[in-house]
């Protein structure tokens, strides 16, 4: 007894029988929630991927390159650093992933490689349209800045 009531919460739903219909139920409710939270290294970055619908990302930072299959959403990450003065920072943009393709970066055309990164890998990621969320999603522990 004494062991059933110390076990942590992961062992007593391991030890419990699942109704019909669990694995389902919890594909669908987890059914598009698959994003990747991208950060954008500068203003411009922000423009280019508005503009031409698209979001790149070093292939070598995603860890589990099966993963890519199952990105459904980029969202934006607009830093303090680089946004505070247009009064933008979080996310304020996410955009549906209507294909992905893994290129050397030269390859991405609508934005101009920095130098020494022309040969590495990247993903590209086409976004079918941008949307700007009404409420943005502001980093923790702060407030969204005040414009002056």
């Amino acid at each position: 007894m004494d062991e059933i009531i110390m076990d942590s919460p992961e062992k007593a739903y391991e030890r419990t029988t699942r109704p019909r219909g669990t694995k389902e139920y919890y594909g669908n409710k987890l059914s598009g929630k698959n994003v990747l939270v991208g950060a954008l290294r500068e203003v411009s970055q922000l423009e280019m991927a508005l503009k031409y619908k698209f979001y790149h990302v070093p292939l070598e930072i995603i860890s589990d390159h099966k993963l890519l299959t199952q990105i459904e959403y980029i969202a934006l990450y607009q830093s303090l650093k680089e946004f505070r003065s247009s009064g933008e920072v979080g996310i304020h943009w996410i955009g549906k992933v209507l294909d992905w393709k893994v290129v050397k970066r030269k390859e991405i055309i609508e934005r101009p490689a920095r130098r020494g990164t022309e040969e590495k890998l990247y993903v590209k990621f086409t976004v079918e349209r941008w949307l700007k969320r009404e409420k943005p999603i502001v980093p923790g522990g702060l407030e969204r800045p005040r414009r002056t």
